[in-house]
């Protein structure tokens, strides 16, 4: 599924050229996101955080949320708007493609 047609979410905290610590809907995910051409790459995990908890490291590359392709920053804040309970993550690095389950 694509979610490109969806109207935007509402927006995060960000600043140009800096890295976005995300937060939609009061869920705090505990990462610092980057753009690329194929997805959104973690910059940083916080320790403690859910995304931490969950296993993401520093240069996985996410692709997916809950089911819904992620290919940059607005797709990837729509489907985590999108998903209203816990999300499950599809990422993808060297270590090869796994999906990552992320308690709200």
């Amino acid at each position: 599924r694509s979610i490109s047609h969806y109207k935007p979410a509402t927006p995060m905290f960000e600043q140009t050229g800096m890295p976005t610590q995300l937060q939609q809907n009061g869920f705090r995910l505990g990462v610092n996101l980057k753009p690329t051409d194929y997805g959104v790459v973690v910059d940083q995990v916080f320790r403690g955080e859910p995304a931490e908890r969950a296993g993401l490291r520093v240069g996985d590359i996410i692709t997916g949320v809950s089911g819904y392709q992620t290919g940059d920053m607005k797709e990837f804040r729509n489907a985590l708007y999108m998903s209203p309970g816990n999300v499950e993550l599809e990422v993808r690095n060297a270590r090869g493609r796994r999906k990552v389950a992320v308690a709200r």
